[in-house]
């Protein structure tokens, strides 16, 4: 056991000793600056209840001597910042919506993108045959909807965008004056949301685009830094995956392992 820890323990330390060259910093007082969004329940400003991606990712920095800090803002200027260095890393992109940066091998989530609607509309929307005749649809500015996108993209008339701040509080307000029929955002934190609404009668779920996984990606502006970042979080997470750690923590939130 103790030699199985020692060679756990040594290629960390290899790992931060080559995150702190590349910092010019002391490995027990570096700093790891994350470009993020409120998107409860996965990443959530409240400490006390930060969200499950947030808890992951503390318990893969976890006793590594690095401190993470975070800023919240919106989420085109979050990716923005990551790829002109100006953050170390981004929480938390499908690999489509920020692809220059450089990504792990394991993924902190997965993401379901589903449309919205009144719950008396019979409109659904089919995969393979998509029809938005008669949509007047709200989308979240920034977000790919992947083989949609160029769709999007040719009809300004049917997509409206939206910010990610507040998003379903304003797309419901604009579903309850009629002028649009139609929201898409993410399953977990729509659900989530209607719930502490207390409106999850009131809308359904009409069907869903895609399911992607959901990363924490690394600025490709200091290539050798994020590289021993990135190799340091791979192997705490394949650690990590061998215990029941990530389902406890899911489970606070009402979730299970996506896997």
């Amino acid at each position: 056991m103790r030699k199985s820890l020692m060679l756990f323990v040594i290629p960390i330390l290899i790992c931060l000793s080559s995150f702190s060259d590349a910092k010019g910093e002391d490995s027990e007082n570096i700093t790891l600056k994350v470009a993020t969004i409120d998107w409860c329940p996965a990443i959530c400003v409240d400490s006390s209840k930060p969200g499950f991606i947030r808890e992951i990712v503390q318990e893969v920095f976890k006793d590594s001597g690095i401190t993470i800090v975070y800023r919240f803002m919106p989420w085109v200027r979050a990716v923005r910042e990551v790829e002109r260095g100006l953050f170390d890393a981004l929480l938390s992109p499908v690999k489509s919506e920020a692809p220059t940066l450089l990504y792990p091998e394991f993924e902190l989530g997965q993401q379901a993108t589903c449309f919205y609607v009144d719950k008396d509309d019979p409109w659904k929307y089919q995969d393979k045959n998509p029809s938005f005749q008669n949509r007047r649809v709200i989308i979240v500015k920034g977000n790919s909807l992947l083989h949609l996108d160029q769709y999007i993209s040719e009809h300004p008339e049917i997509f409206i965008y939206l910010t990610f701040s507040n998003f379903i509080e304003r797309a419901i307000n604009m579903l309850n004056f009629d002028r649009v029929n139609t929201f898409v955002y993410t399953k977990t934190e729509t659900e989530f949301q209607l719930k502490n609404m207390g409106m999850s009668e009131d809308f359904k779920n009409a069907g869903c685009v895609s399911t992607v996984n959901l990363y924490m990606a690394f600025a490709n502006t200091y290539t050798k830094r994020s590289n021993s970042l990135i190799e340091l979080f791979d192997r705490k997470m394949a650690v990590i995956r061998k215990t029941n750690r990530i389902e406890s923590i899911l489970a606070k939130y009402g979730l299970h392992d996506w896997r």
